[in-house]
């Protein structure tokens, strides 16, 4: 549940327990991606103000690289994907979920 922290807008105030982050590219080398300056403005808020942070995304994104950075992936405690990762990407087995 989202907590009130002293701040005055509405991406700078959200306080989480965890924080949901959706990307349009993860690679390697060059971490999370996505196509809008806005948009990883508001995800990177959201994971400095959160406790636990969970990337998701789905089989067609890695080796995608758009225009904005996020992060990298080892920033994440958890990462969700519908499909299995790849070796090359290295991630620790606990911090990946798969379905």
């Amino acid at each position: 549940m989202a907590r009130l922290c002293k701040s005055h807008s509405i991406p700078d105030s959200a306080c989480t327990t965890k924080a949901f982050i959706a990307t349009s590219g993860v690679d390697k080398q060059h971490g999370l991606t996505c196509f809008r300056f806005s948009e990883a403005q508001v995800k990177q808020k959201a994971m400095a103000k959160t406790q636990k942070k969970i990337l998701i995304f789905d089989h067609t994104k890695p080796k995608q690289i758009h225009s904005t950075y996020i992060s990298q992936l080892d920033e994440f405690d958890l990462i969700v994907c519908n499909r299995a990762i790849s070796e090359d990407f290295r991630i620790p087995s606990e911090r990946i979920w798969r379905k």
